[in-house]
């Protein structure tokens, strides 16, 4: 627990991260699972888990995708608005970065749906790993291993 990051947010982000960013719950949860498809994951799992219970509630997204860099992390998830998966080049006009595996456009555009996990609750827990290390996930929760 002791590779704690922070948040860098930029002036110009804090609008778009106000309520008529992501309206609802449900929207929230959809950005999330966005996430898992521009990841290029082959599945994706929601959970709920206590759901009628406020203060224990617990919503698990699981996926495949390629994961995520301690890099990436610092500089393009704990920055809201970066463009990551849609950069501009030099004359203002979007560049698509599709995906390595599945060649998809992106269904993010602008880099802050990584924050509808504020309007599910006020605890987060990110559990990722790097597209080219293979890690084996817990044989006991899933009967099998998974890479």
């Amino acid at each position: 627990m002791g590779n704690i990051k922070h948040f860098k947010p930029k002036a110009h982000i804090l609008k778009l991260l106000g309520e008529e960013l992501i309206k609802s719950p449900i929207m929230a949860i959809y950005e999330l699972v966005k996430n898992s498809y521009d990841a290029d994951s082959s599945f994706v799992n929601v959970n709920f888990t206590n759901i009628q219970d406020k203060d224990n509630a617990v919503i698990t997204i699981e996926d495949n995708g390629t994961g995520l860099t301690s890099d990436v992390i610092e500089n393009v998830w704990l920055e809201p608005g970066t463009d990551h998966r849609k950069p501009i080049d030099i004359n203002g006009n979007r560049v698509i970065n599709r995906s390595p595996i599945f060649n998809r456009v992106p269904m993010g555009e602008k880099g802050v749906g990584r924050f509808a996990v504020h309007k599910l609750g006020n605890s987060i827990k990110l559990v990722t790993r790097p597209a080219n290390i293979i890690t084996c996930l817990d044989e006991k929760k899933h009967g099998k291993n998974m890479y």
